[in-house]
């Protein structure tokens, strides 16, 4: 049991080690990863960042999915009245 114990200390502290690795080379790289590194498909991804003070002036987006960004590039192709 012991053995187990310790197998699941070393795979936490190795996993712990790689996000602080991957946190200081995201510090160090002079990359701009955009407003949308993952091409999300939900509304917290249509706007800049950092998000302007004045963001919501106009008319808010309709949602009719869980993915209304893909329904705001398909156009009314998949809209039913």
């Amino acid at each position: 049991m012991t053995i187990v114990a310790a197998a699941g200390a070393v795979i936490a502290v190795l996993g712990a080690l790689d996000v602080l690795g991957s946190i200081v080379l995201s510090m160090r790289s002079d990359v701009d990863p955009g407003d949308d590194p993952w091409d999300g498909h939900t509304l917290e991804w249509a706007t800049a960042t950092p998000v302007p003070a004045e963001n919501f002036d106009g008319p808010l987006a309709r949602v009719a999915s869980e993915a209304p960004l893909l329904d705001a590039t398909a156009g009314d192709e998949g809209e039913e009245s």
